[in-house]
Parts: structure tokens; sequence; C-alpha cells
């Protein structure tokens, strides 16, 4: 009995878990009927609203009521979201109507006049009554009014900042909340979700339709700047991934697409979301509260830099110059940067163009901001900028070599077929002095002229000299390479044109007016050089004072700027510059002048080889080159820099002096003396370019003239004699180490028999 009433307890229990499981089963398919039933009865509300009900959407976005507007895009931001397949989104796109008058309304944040106006009023207060606590002490503060000065540019800097940071926090806040309670948010960011839910969309269609419709999207973008840092992250996100395709290889962007979607509207907010995190590092970062919002300040501003980036080097995405594209759209973008006073737009500057010299030539072409010398940051960080840029534009030299402006060009020539009179000879030789003048400046801004960089030179502080010297020592770099690669270019078509003539009379005729086109090229080149020497950069003799100066303060003079009078150059004493330089130690100006004379025979040397040949005989290359063997390896630098004057100094002067080669052989058996074999590598290249010019001052000399034989063997000739010559005085020198006279014996010896030859 037992046993049989625990069997039948056994089966009740089977029989209750199986009622249970199927009261389960019918729950859940009771819940999931309920859920699709649901689901059908929204999508068809979803469509009602988007088919029948728009006219009354329209009424609450166009009554001026926030909770009412905030409301309607709060329904059209949920329909978008919960499609599945594509459609919703896509027909409210197509219906909804985005002419709307309220729509440019609607779309721009409103601005707090009250708050500002409390801000006013409160700093206003504040200033009266610290003025009214320290009218007592006005005696006792007038001592201190010169230390304060120093700060007023970093006070401002600060303030500015400090403001906008505040600003940027309540952006921030606002939008936090008005996600946690949407009656809480405002017109601007209510539009926005709805018009991020068409970017985010996971359909194609949908996301293209949105990005390149651009009066929809100027609505959005032209105050995307100013949205949260959230909004901002998920729109950049939209662009990289879907609009770019930035890591995405399955997707694909059209080109067409792409050109719709970024316009200048759009690169404008990028590079003002770029800028947002200037000045975070000086931000005060105690409260955890502040960090937060600096780090997605800073996440924003990374994600835009990137992406400008991205937009202004790669060039599959058909917006940076290429073949088929000029890049003006990039053009106008680096004109607007603030490169001086943002690090994020001066490394978006400097990556498009390294990337492409085109932009960096237009650039530096439009550049109009004033260059006149001032000891501030902003100045110095304008030169350092323009100097790097002006640099690379050379490099685009090679690519223009046509372009000579003012009628030097094959389709203005036509009255060269023929013999014209006085006047054709007048006009013509007016088109190539004008062209001259542009490609003597070709490389500069128009803002940056002759007086510009000596008073630069002879300016009170020593910091704004140092910049000066360096940015003298591109510009002369830049020009010098644009006008060789001009020159090597237009050399290169004229031995073309020779071989390519025919035998018959037409061909003949034409390949002659090509030859004299070119040669007219080569003419205007020739003068470039020497306007460019004369008109638009200093004089030697200014370099060659510094240098005497050993890179001090020196008064420097120059000749026929704007008159024929020689006179001294009046220099800003720095009175009005923004922030003064403390007094500076005797050490820090002795060390500061080594440097600046070195960075002084840098800029000598490239003034020198710009220089057209036979006009450079004044040069004292004695005075320049060390006289000492402690005075050569001393400074190995100023000693590289001072060899590298000589060797230009020798190539350009039509004739070698005898203190030039005295000099030259004396620093040569100075290097031949000094066991060079474990030193250091400025000390071997230092050896190598005093032989160098060693030989270059035997061949230069004439001493090795009168052989025979064609142009090439005659080079070859002279470079192995002039090579004997190095060794068998290098083995003199080895032999007299012991004594600096019989060395100086030796070298003066040498250039007798040299000059006597």
């Amino acid at each position: 009995e037992k046993n049989t009433t625990t069997r039948d307890d056994d089966d009740d229990d089977d029989d209750n878990e199986e009622k249970k499981r199927e009261r389960r089963q019918s729950a859940a398919g009771a819940s999931t009927a309920s859920t699709s039933v649901s689901r059908l009865a929204l999508d068809g509300l979803a469509r009602n609203i988007i088919a029948r009900r728009m006219r009354q959407m329209y009424s609450h976005i166009a009554s001026g009521v926030r909770v009412r507007i905030v409301a309607a895009f709060d329904v059209f931001t949920a329909i978008v979201q919960r499609d599945d397949d594509g459609s919703l989104a896509e027909e409210t796109f197509r219906q909804f109507d985005w002419t709307l008058q309220i729509l440019q309304k609607v779309a721009t944040p409103r601005i707090d006049n009250n708050s500002s106006s409390r801000k006013k009023k409160k700093k206003n207060k504040n200033e009266d009554s610290d003025d009214e606590e320290d009218a007592d002490d006005d005696i006792s503060n007038n001592n201190n009014i010169k230390d304060n000065t120093n700060g007023n540019a970093n006070d401002k800097r600060n303030a500015h900042i400090s403001l906008f940071r505040e600003e940027r926090a309540k952006i921030n806040q606002a939008a936090k909340a008005s996600r946690k309670n949407i009656e809480k948010a405002s017109n601007r960011f209510a539009f926005a979700q709805f018009y991020l839910a068409f970017l985010e969309s996971n359909y194609e269609s949908v996301v293209r339709s949105a990005a390149t419709n651009r009066n929809v999207m100027y609505l959005f973008v032209r105050n995307v700047a100013k949205d949260d840092s959230e909004t901002q992250c998920r729109f950049l996100s939209v662009l990289s991934q879907s609009v770019l395709n930035i890591n995405v290889s399955a997707i694909q962007t059209p080109l067409k697409i792409k050109l719709a979607t970024f316009t200048d509207v759009l690169l404008e907010q990028l590079a003002t979301m770029a800028a947002l995190s200037d000045g975070v590092t000086n931000a005060e970062k105690d409260e955890n509260k502040k960090v937060s919002i600096f780090f997605r300040d800073t996440t924003v501003a990374k994600m835009a830099v990137d992406l400008l980036k991205e937009v202004c080097v790669n060039p599959r995405h058909g917006i940076c110059p290429s073949q088929v594209n000029a890049g003006d759209l990039i053009s106008r973008l680096l004109v607007k940067l603030r490169p001086a006073e943002c690090d994020a737009h001066l490394s978006v500057l400097s990556d498009a163009c390294v990337a492409h010299p085109r932009l960096a030539a237009r650039y530096v072409a439009q550049f109009s901001s004033d260059l006149q010398p001032k000891n501030t940051e902003k100045w110095l960080s304008t030169i350092r900028m323009l100097g790097d840029l002006i640099q690379t534009s050379a490099e685009y030299g090679e690519t223009t070599i046509g372009d000579f402006s003012g009628g030097i060009t094959n389709e203005n020539n036509k009255n060269d077929r023929h013999d014209g009179g006085n006047d054709d000879e007048d006009d013509d030789d007016e088109k190539i002095e004008f062209s001259a003048r542009c490609w003597a400046s070709s490389a500069l801004p128009s803002s940056l002229t002759k007086s510009v960089f000596v008073k630069s030179l002879g300016h009170k502080s020593i910091v704004v000299r140092q910049a000066s010297l360096q940015f003298l020592a591109k510009c002369l770099r830049a020009t010098r390479k644009r006008i060789y690669l001009a020159e090597k270019s237009a050399i290169a078509n004229q031995i073309k044109q020779r071989k390519n003539i025919s035998i018959s009379n037409s061909n003949r005729n034409n390949g002659a007016h090509r030859g004299h086109v070119l040669a007219r090229k080569r003419e205007v080149l020739r003068r470039a050089r020497g306007i460019a020497s004369a008109d638009v950069f200093p004089d030697i003799s200014v370099l060659i004072q510094i240098v005497m100066k050993g890179g001090a303060h020196a008064q420097l003079t120059i000749e026929k700027m704007d008159t024929d009078k020689k006179g001294e150059v009046e220099f800003d004493d720095g009175d009005d510059d923004e922030g003064n330089d403390e007094e500076e130690t005797q050490d820090e100006v002795s060390e500061f002048s080594r440097f600046s004379k070195l960075l002084a025979l840098e800029a000598l040397a490239e003034r020198i080889a710009l220089s057209p040949s036979d006009t450079v005989n004044f040069v004292d290359v004695a005075k320049i080159l060390p006289n000492t063997p402690d005075e050569l390896f001393q400074n190995t630098r100023e000693s590289i820099a001072a060899v590298s004057v000589a060797r230009n100094a020798c190539t350009a002067s039509s004739a070698v002096s005898k203190n030039t080669l005295v000099a030259v052989f004396k620093c040569y058996a100075f290097a031949v003396m000094k066991d060079v074999a474990d030193e250091s590598n400025d000390i071997r290249l230092l050896s190598e370019n005093l032989k160098t010019l060693f030989k270059l001052n035997i061949i230069e000399s004439k001493t090795l003239d009168g052989r025979g034989g064609s142009d090439r063997s005659t080079k070859r000739s002279f470079e192995r004699e002039a090579e004997t010559y190095a060794r068998s005085f290098a083995k003199c020198c080895c032999s007299a180490s012991t004594s600096l006279n019989l060395t100086s014996t030796l070298a003066d010896f040498l250039a007798d028999a040299i000059v006597s030859a």
C-alpha cells in the first residue's frame, strides 16, 4: 500500500509540471502576439502621421511654443528610429517639408541674452567696487605697473579660455538634462536629434539622401560647432564611417556624394570643433566634473582634426588637389584657419601643405597679415609657420615653370615672328622686367618687403632677431630653389627644342620662334636674381655686420631701399610689444649671440648663393673663416656655416684674392693636422667641406687653365689635378704638424705661387 501511494504522488507532480510548462508557453505566445500587434499598430500610426497628419505636425513646429516644437520633432525622431526596413525613414525624409521658414529659426541655438547682460552688470559692479577700494593704494602701486604689463596678454587669453569653458560646460549640462527629460530640451537639440536619426540609419539610401541635400544639411551643419559634445561625436562618426568610409572596407561611397557633402560651411565647422581642445592644458583640472567636460571636448577635437587631415591629404576623396581637382575648397579652408593661435589648425595646415605643396604656394600668395616685427608669441609663431610653408611651396616651383606672368607666354608674343620696331622692343623689355619682378618675389607673401626684413634683423629683442634670421634663411633658400628649378627647366627645354628642329623651313621657323621664347625666359630668370638681391632681400653687408659683431645687437645700414641716399634704419625699440623681455644675464646674452652668429652665417651663405655671378667680390672670406685650430674646432657647426659662406663666395666671385686663398689653405691645414678618425660626425663633415673648398679655390683661381680637350674632359682633369694639389698639401702639413708657423708659411707660399701663375 505504501509503494502504491508513492507512485500516485509522483504521477500528480508530473502532471503539475506539464501544466506549468503549457501555461508558460501560452503566456509567451500571447506576449509575442501582443508585441507584434502593438508593433503593427505603431507602424500604422506612424504611416498615418506621415500620410495624413503632416499639416498638424507643421502647425506644432510653427507655433513658437517650445514644448510643442520639441514634442513634434520627438515624434518624428521616434518614427525614423523604429524603422526596420528603411521605408518609414525614407518616406519621412521625402514627405517632410524642409523648406519651412520656421526651420531656420528652430535650427539656430538660442542666445541667452539675460545671462550675458547679468554678467556685464556684475563685472561693472565689481570694477566699481575695486576702484573704490584701491583709490588709496594708487601711489604704492605705480612702481608695479611695468611688472604687471608682462602678463596682460596671458591674462586676457586665460580669461577668454575660462569663459569659453564655462559656456561649453553649460551646453553639455543642458544636453544631458534634455536626454533625461525631453520636455527640458531646446528647439535646436530636438531638431539635431531628428536629423541625426536619418544620418544614423542602417540604410545607405537614407543616409546619402540626408547627407547630400545641401539645403537640409545646411540647417544642421551651420551651428553644429555650438552643439553638445555627444551630438558632435555622433555626427563626426557618421561622416567618418558612412561618408568617408574610414576603416570601413565593405562600403565605398561614390565620389559625387563626398563632394556634395563636404562644403565650405561643413569644413569651417570642423575647423571650429578642432579648436575645442585649445587651452585645455592651461585650465584647472582639479574637479572631476571639469575633467569629464574637457575629455569630451578633447575627443571631439581629435575626431575633427582626423577628419580634416583625411580630407585635405587623401586624394581618394576627391577634395584635395589632384590631376582632376584644383583643390579650391581646401585652399579656402586653409586661409580661414588660425595656425598661430591654435595647435590643431597648425597641424592640419602643415600636413595638408606637406602632402600637396600647391596648397602651400596658394596659402603664401594669399597671406596678408601684418609682419612688422613684434616681440609677441603670435608674431613668433606666425614667422616660424610661414617660413616652413615658404620652403614647402618651393617644391611646387617645378610644376609652375611655364607661368611667366605679364606676357612672356607664347600666346602673348605673336609679334616675335617678325622684326618689329623700337616700340615693340621697348614693350618686350618692359614685359621681361615686369615678369622678372614677379619671379623675384614669387615665393614670398605680398606683405613681406625688404624693410620688414631689415627692421626684424635690427630689433631690440634678441629672440626676434634670431627668429628673423631663421626666417630669412628659409625665404632665401626657397627663392633660390624656385629660380634654380626654373632655370634648369628652361635650359632643358631649349636643348630639347634644338634637337627637334627638322630640315623643313616651316618647322625651322617655328623652332626658331620657340627657341627665342625660351631664351627670353632665361633672361627673365637672370634678371629675377638681380632684382631679388637688390630689392627684395637685405644686402649682403647687413648680414656681414651681424657676423662681424658676433651676433650682438648692431645698428644696421642699407642702401637704396626707397631713395638713393644711404642711411640708418630706425628700428622698433619694443615699447609697443605685448610682452617685453625680462633683463637678460651676461651669460645668456653671450650664448644667444653665438647662436645668432651661427644663424647669420647660414643666412649669409644662402644670400650669396642667390646673388648673380660676379657681384660678391667684396666679401672678405678671410675675416669669416676661423684663424686658429681652436676657433675652427671649438664650434663645429659655426665653422661648417663659415665654410659654406666661403664656398658660395668663391663660386660667385669673378676672381679669388690671395687673402682668400691663404685663409682657405690654413683652415684645410688645420683640419688635416687633426686626426678625425675618432672624432664626431660634425668634425668629419667639416674636414670634407674644407677639402672641397680647397679644390674649388684651386680650380677657381684659373691656375689649371690652358688645358686642351672638351668641356667635360677638361672639368674632369681639373678635378683630378685639384685632388693632387690637396693630397700634396696635406702631406706637407702633416710633416710640419709640430709648427703652426710653418703651416702658415706653406699656405702663404702656395697662395703666392698660384697668384703669380
